[in-house]
């Protein structure tokens, strides 16, 4: 790991083994002043109310309110439940025939829920195309009934430009609360009662500083001495 700069913001893309991997790093090479570095990971994982998922609470500390932690908002279907037991049912069914008792209580992808996105988005707007007297070809006139829709599952907003906006949480953990307890309404408690900067002061390489240098100095005070003075 090369030596990082005096303060920045770092975003890891990556699995929680290098999370924790890279966070040690971080803190064995800057020492006390961990407090001028934040990273910020992203968890793409299925949403829990258990914090320990997502906190690492054990592995990192004591780097723990160092590390945020971006993560999908949990979704906000009243049949949500329902859905992940129609798809673990449906698993059982053909063409997978998978046994009941393997998927019974078995976590379910978050994948299975953006394809079911997917589709119905596409069936909607499908079926608005037909109902308009549209050609179901005509790409353009299905992509606007796309345009300025929402999810089903995740409550994701489609803008106009037909960009899916995500839902996401930023997590972090509070060091000066005893209990583990996910509040997703806190504001986050910086060491230094506000967040670190960016960059360092004088930029990644000094290039916003000016520096001279002490032969530079002296030569030009001597040059300032020697001046003669003008005759009148």
């Amino acid at each position: 790991m090369l030596q990082p700069p005096s303060s920045g913001i770092y975003v890891f893309l990556g699995d929680h083994h290098g999370l924790i991997d890279f966070s040690r790093l971080l803190k064995a090479h800057v020492e006390d002043r961990i407090s001028e570095y934040v990273v910020i990971a992203v968890d793409e994982r299925l949403y829990t109310e258990d914090p320990h998922t997502y906190l690492l609470k054990i592995y990192l500390q004591p780097m723990t309110d160092t590390v945020l932690l971006l993560v999908p908002r949990p979704p906000l279907n009243d049949d949500w439940d329902h859905f992940l037991d129609d798809v673990r049912r449906r698993n059982t069914m053909p063409p997978i025939n998978g046994f009941a008792q393997v998927y019974k209580g078995s976590a379910v992808p978050i994948f299975a829920a953006f394809l079911y996105d997917a589709v119905h988005t596409y069936a909607l707007a499908l079926h608005a195309t037909l109902t308009s007297g549209d050609d179901m070809r005509n790409g353009t006139a299905l992509i606007a009934h796309i345009r300025n829709t929402t999810y089903t599952s995740y409550d994701v907003y489609i803008d106009r430009q037909g960009d899916a906006e995500g839902n996401y949480t930023l997590l972090t953990f509070d060091v000066h609360q005893p209990d583990s307890k996910l509040n997703l309404f806190r504001d986050i408690k910086w060491r230094n009662g506000g967040p670190p900067r960016d960059e360092p002061k004088c930029g990644f390489h000094g290039e916003k500083c000016e520096h001279k240098s002490p032969i530079a100095v002296i030569v030009g005070i001597a040059a300032g001495f020697g001046r003669p003075e003008r005759s009148r």
